[in-house]
């Protein structure tokens, strides 16, 4: 389990790239409608779930792949769902972000403390997962959230989130790669 999760470092990078994005542009845009709300969310949605279906497709070993494919597929359909009901209301959007949320958090965290033992990066990814948890909590406490409101809080969110899954995509590839040779200005010093 853990040799898959580390050789997927590319998938769990491109997620934290796709978040940041999503939290840049919902940063830039703070004044955006709800069409176009909905409308970003889906994309990004759509993008972390093929990523995550990625990473999960990308296990040589079958067996807990499984968690990350259904995150994904929670993603994929929340994605469609957000881009193809464009006539969707402010709570509507809010109950599904808020849905999407909770569904992945509790997976990333299922995730992180499987293994959490083997893999002590795996607290990366239950930091992440912990981030899901709390914007899907404050938007089921607070449906009637006005489109700035939801605005700043996905673009938070995401911005954290990114930044969570683009360390621990660093901290994956580090254990995948580790350096054989000596730092460089160890192997270019001089005797004195």
């Amino acid at each position: 389990m853990e040799t898959f999760f580390i050789r997927s470092w590319r998938a769990v990078a491109f997620r934290g790239l796709a978040a940041l994005a999503f939290g840049l542009a919902a940063l830039v845009w703070p004044s955006v409608t709800i069409a176009s709300l909905v409308v970003v969310f889906g994309t990004y949605a759509l993008a972390d779930g093929v990523l995550a279906i990625s990473g999960a497709t990308h296990q040589r070993r079958p067996g807990h792949a499984w968690m990350l494919a259904f995150e994904g597929v929670v993603g994929v359909a929340a994605g469609l769902a957000a881009v193809l009901w464009t006539g969707a209301t402010l709570v509507a959007l809010v109950r599904l972000v808020a849905l999407w949320a909770l569904v992945t958090g509790a997976f990333e965290v299922g995730l992180a403390a499987r293994l959490r033992q083997r893999l002590p990066v795996a607290k990366w990814l239950g930091a992440a997962g912990v981030a899901s948890l709390g914007l899907g909590a404050l938007m089921f406490a607070w449906p009637g959230a006005t489109i700035a409101v939801l605005t700043l809080l996905l673009a938070g969110y995401a911005l954290l989130f990114g930044t969570v899954m683009l360390a621990l995509a660093l901290f994956l590839r580090r254990i995948e790669h580790p350096s054989t040779e000596p730092e460089a200005s160890v192997r270019h010093a001089r005797p004195v």
